[in-house]
């Protein structure tokens, strides 16, 4: 349907409709019980997309560009079809964009591990905070193509885990997002020069951390 290729896919909070966001800045609106295409809307020409999430109340979306793009976040009116607010900062293409359950902040991290992650305020709509990975990538080797940095918020939103190549890191919230795993993190992930956390996602009340690597297609859990 997106006549590209599929970057990203998320399920709305209802668990009624998916949307898919297509490289070529597309992205499609399903409903899943009745298996319909709802609707497509396009970005601006020019425009391509790496990544996308559902905000929670499923109103909004986020989208991330590529660098050939210029590396902005888009938000979306997903009623409107429209963007309403655009996210500057990041020049690498994003790799990674979640909202916090409670919809209240925005991370991102892009290609670039040196531009750490950014957390955004929803409600001002602005960049308040952006978190230095020097501590978690200082000692790691990467080649011309760095690996990239993943971010999750949990399900409560008190808690934010990062991971770049070798290591992953967890933040809280609620201590001035201040890491809460020692300097370095959990630094045991296969990695590459190109390759290494590439997914994560906290368990129940946040006790653990499931992490993916590219390196090699294996999954760690880590008690928190």
């Amino acid at each position: 349907d997106h006549g590209s290729e599929v970057v990203g896919m998320d399920k709305q909070a209802t668990g009624d409709y998916i949307v898919t966001f297509g490289k070529n800045g597309s992205w499609i609106f399903y409903d899943l019980l009745e298996g319909l295409k709802l609707s497509t809307s396009q970005a601006e020409e020019g425009v391509s997309f790496t990544c996308g999430a559902f905000h929670p109340d499923g109103l909004i979306l986020g989208t991330g560009t590529s660098s050939e793009s210029s590396g902005d976040v888009l938000l979306w009116d997903v009623k409107e079809q429209k963007s309403v607010a655009t996210f500057q900062g990041h020049k690498g293409s994003i790799t990674s964009l979640n909202f916090s359950e409670n919809g209240y902040y925005l991370a991102t991290a892009s290609s670039n591990f040196e531009e750490g992650v950014k957390l955004w305020d929803l409600r001002k709509l602005q960049n308040f905070h952006t978190i230095d990975l020097s501590p978690m990538t200082s000692t790691q080797k990467f080649g011309k193509k760095p690996p990239k940095v993943v971010a999750q918020f949990d399900r409560s939103g008190c808690y934010l885990g990062v991971g770049c190549g070798s290591a992953v890191q967890v933040y809280g919230t609620k201590q001035e997002w201040k890491p809460l795993l020692g300097e370095g993190g959990f630094g045991d992930i296969l990695s590459s020069a190109s390759k290494g956390a590439s997914c994560l996602q906290f368990g129940s009340l946040a006790k653990s951390i499931f992490v993916g690597s590219r390196a090699d297609h294996n999954l760690r859990i880590y008690g928190l």
